[in-house]
């Protein structure tokens, strides 16, 4: 049974909440899906539609303001939900590889939109990585940017820009789409996961299992015993 999540889906979130999410709650927000999704690739279940849509708030939005350290807060932010499109995916000495192109193609790994085999883990982690940058920028990556003085309009389809691998950081970058240190203060550990998502898997795109054993994932949820059911999870129960 689903737990009620009476903060909507993250996409309202990034759309109107977008104060409420500050580095630190991205953070811990991040954690927690990479956690929630290696323990779907644990019992070797990928699924393919890793979205904003698909991941609901636990709490009122408004109840973010309320809670003074997000990575010691004891009940988990959010929840990844619909697994309408997931997949069992064959264990070794099988291939892993799918062939199936599903999900929504706003967040679809290049090989999807080519029609190449591939992982679904490795491709939920590339769509961790388009939701994240959404998140901190309140636009999806392969969307065109704003204009903005000095910088060069882009024309070219978002599918094409996918293929190619091709974003840039748009609020924090600077007229060429590179990082800013200074517009991006606070968000450097963010910057850094989605850099290592949002590649080719051939360029050394990053896997869940890598990202979890790093301090900015590990150190996100701080709190003494782990994450404990939230408090309405067991009178859900009774219903």
């Amino acid at each position: 049974m689903l737990n009620y999540c009476p903060g909507g889906d993250l996409f309202d979130l990034a759309s109107q909440w977008r104060e409420l999410l500050t580095p630190t709650v991205v953070r811990r927000m991040f954690s927690e899906l990479v956690g929630a999704t290696r323990y779907l690739h644990s019992l070797w279940i990928v699924h393919r539609d890793i979205k904003l849509e698909n991941v609901l708030l636990n709490m009122p939005a408004a109840a973010l303001r309320e809670i003074s350290d997000p990575l010691t807060y004891p009940y988990p932010l959010i929840t990844l939900t619909d697994l309408g499109l997931s997949r069992k995916i064959p264990q070794p000495p099988e291939s892993p590889l799918l062939t199936t192109r599903c999900g929504s193609e706003d967040y679809a790994a290049p090989e999807i939109l080519l029609g190449q085999p591939y992982d679904g883990r490795s491709t939920d982690a590339w769509a961790i990585g388009v939701l994240t940058y959404a998140l901190i920028e309140g636009k999806l990556p392969f969307d065109p940017p704003p204009p903005r003085p000095g910088r060069k309009t882009i024309r070219s389809k978002a599918s094409h820009r996918v293929a190619r691998c091709e974003w840039i950081w748009s609020d924090y970058g600077d007229e060429d789409g590179e990082w800013d240190d200074k517009l991006g203060a606070g968000w450097e550990g963010a910057r850094d996961v989605v850099d290592s998502l949002l590649k080719k898997v051939n360029r050394g795109r990053v896997t869940l299992d890598m990202l979890a054993s790093q301090p900015y994932v590990k150190e996100a949820i701080a709190c003494e015993g782990g994450l404990q059911r939230p408090p309405h999870a067991d009178d859900d129960e009774d219903l």
